[in-house]
């Protein structure tokens, strides 16, 4: 069973004296202070690391039924969602690199699985997966409008969009650096040594017999939601046609 690694590992740190946590503080915000805005570190709601994707009835159901044939990996990820788990956690059990993430996410979006997520989620997300380009991403948070894309778009420079909106004055080099930074190591594998993390609960040992006992009550209990949910959206449907 996959464990929520990042949230254990951030649980432990968490437990360590107030004097501790505030030297951790200070160093990483020294560090990200380089990178990121003070909006970029402190909004946790828009980092896309942290945000969990929430399933449709969709994305249960072909979770499920399994129909369309995907890759496992479509439906690995597709099973993190349904166990509530971040970006971040899903990439360390899954062994994804953020980008990999990224592109599985907008996948599963685009065919109706998960539900649409904040647009700083959704830019990062495209962005990362390399169906937006730097320029789309500042458009889409609005913090360039459609007229100065255009215009480095058409201008004949042999630069990169997001050198020329830095000289335009339309970005911030703060900015430039963060997402610049954030594309590039987002290609890579960031593997936490689990066998580190230290033991933050007790271990519940289950036998064979038990273990196939909790996944047929499993596997049933997802069954009868989808029962469920089937059965009620075709009550919401005769009551409209009524």
């Amino acid at each position: 069973m996959k464990r929520n690694i990042f949230e254990t590992y951030l649980g432990k740190i968490e437990s360590f004296p107030l004097w501790v946590r505030q030297c951790i503080c200070a160093r990483l915000c020294i560090n990200l202070q380089e990178f990121c805005t003070g909006t970029q570190i402190a909004e946790t709601s828009k980092i896309f690391a942290l945000y969990s994707p929430t399933l449709t009835y969709a994305g249960r159901t072909e979770l499920s039924e399994r129909k369309c044939g995907w890759d496992s990996n479509i439906y690995n990820f597709l099973q993190s969602c349904e166990d509530d788990f971040s970006v971040a956690d899903i990439s360390l059990n899954s062994y994804f690199s953020q980008e990999e993430a990224a592109k599985y996410f907008i996948f599963c979006l685009e065919q109706g699985y998960l539900e649409t997520a904040p647009k700083e989620i959704m830019a990062m997300a495209s962005f990362l997966s390399g169906k937006t380009r730097i320029g789309e991403y500042f458009l889409e948070l609005g913090i360039i409008n459609e007229n100065q894309l255009e215009e480095i778009l058409a201008e004949k420079v042999q630069k990169k969009s997001g050198t020329r909106l830095l000289e335009k004055g339309y970005i911030t080099e703060k900015d430039l650096k963060f997402v610049t930074t954030l594309k590039d190591e987002a290609q890579r594998r960031f593997i936490l040594d689990s066998a580190k993390i230290p033991n933050t609960m007790s271990t519940v040992t289950y036998t064979d017999k038990e273990l196939d006992e909790l996944s047929t009550l499993r596997n049933e209990n997802k069954k009868l939601k989808l029962k469920l949910e089937r059965l009620l959206s075709l009550v919401k449907r005769d009551d409209n046609e009524e």
